[in-house]
């Protein structure tokens, strides 16, 4: 039986019950119809995918010529050197076979981690030892910007749990009345605020609140190598070449490789598995495409308030096209289920003829 709450929330805000409702069978159904018909679409005729996908993903008439090297297809804004070598660590599960060779003498940057209530988190020991690493005075966490006006979700969490420096990175947005006119995420700082944190404490979920409580009284430990490391990221902002007219959804993983990657002689890549359960040359061609498009294959999007099928074909898209052409730069070291996308060479040419003239 239903609650009387539930009666109550039906007959006292009608316009939110129904768009919830929407939601439920737009994920129920219409997402899988549309999944199904990109899949096909993509197997066999990948240069029309862009009819299905929409605003996804880039449209016939904003194809480019493929240049030789994949950093020409990205504009940064001041490339001045972080260091001469650099990790990049993302989540994927394959992080634990190669935990152990991270090289902790090197600046190391933690791409959207957080130890947070997610119950397949939770089932990832490797997590654990986020405290561990947050002390190395190398290590720091980075996430993208956003526009909310209140706080970022990561880096909030690793405040809350003493962790820092952690490094939030400018993002854009498109103005869409205004052709060209993109708009910069504002600027966060990398390490806690007490007066930030305590003006934020009411907006914070229950789990975070009081985080400003853990700085009072303390001074801050930051090495000066850390402060003009961060003062470097916060001057960086990256666009792709196809940025300009509209947004487009290339991951964090990829975005972050890319705005550090164009910094630094070399870039030690872990973890980067696009969220696959196996290594990528594992699958065959109609398999690889159905965790291409399957949210499922993602362990972080669940249910119908997160991104549909349409948003995680896009991200593996474009994510698997410039893993494999980092892959083949020998400055890009790539140690995650993705280091032999080469061997998936049919997908790779149907990618290309999705994204470049001539194909």
């Amino acid at each position: 039986m239903l609650k009387v709450e539930k009666l109550l929330f039906i007959a006292l805000n009608p316009k939110r019950f129904f768009k919830g409702l929407i939601r439920y069978f737009n994920w129920l159904f219409l997402d899988k119809i549309y999944r199904l018909f990109s899949i096909l679409i993509f197997g066999l005729c990948p240069q029309y995918l862009y009819l299905i996908l929409g605003n996804w993903l880039i449209r016939k008439e904003e194809r480019w010529i493929k240049k030789k090297n994949p950093e020409d297809d990205w504009i940064c804004k001041n490339r001045k050197k972080i260091a001469d070598e650099i990790n990049i660590v993302c989540r994927g599960t394959s992080l634990k076979k190669y935990l152990d060779k991270v090289n902790r003498n090197l600046p190391t940057f933690f791409v959207n981690f957080a130890d947070n209530t997610d119950s397949l988190l939770r089932k990832t020991p490797y997590l654990k030892l986020l405290k561990i690493f947050f002390k190395h005075s190398n290590f720091y966490g980075i996430s993208a910007g956003g526009f909310s006006k209140v706080h970022n979700s990561y880096q909030i969490d690793h405040f809350n749990k003493g962790l820092y420096p952690s490094i939030v990175f400018n993002q854009r947005i498109i103005v869409k009345d205004r052709k060209k006119k993109i708009i910069w995420s504002p600027k966060k700082r990398a390490y806690p605020d007490l007066n930030y944190l305590k003006k934020l404490d009411g907006h914070l979920p229950k789990k975070l609140k009081g985080t400003y409580k853990i700085y009072e009284g303390k001074n801050l430990k930051l090495s000066k190598k850390n402060r003009k490391i961060i003062k470097l990221i916060d001057k960086k902002k990256l666009l792709h070449i196809k940025d300009f007219d509209r947004e487009n959804y290339w991951g964090s993983g990829l975005f972050t490789i890319l705005l550090l990657g164009l910094s630094a002689k070399k870039v030690n890549i872990y973890g980067w598995d696009l969220y696959l359960k196996k290594n990528v040359d594992k699958y065959n061609y109609w398999e690889l495409i159905n965790a291409m498009s399957n949210k499922n294959e993602n362990f972080y999007a669940f249910g119908p308030y997160d991104s549909g099928s349409n948003a995680m074909f896009t991200q593996a898209i474009y994510q698997l096209h410039y893993a494999d052409r980092l892959a083949r730069n020998k400055k890009y070291k790539i140690f995650s289920r993705l280091d032999k996308v080469h061997k998936q060479k049919r997908i790779l040419k149907n990618i290309e003829k999705i994204m470049f003239e001539n194909n």
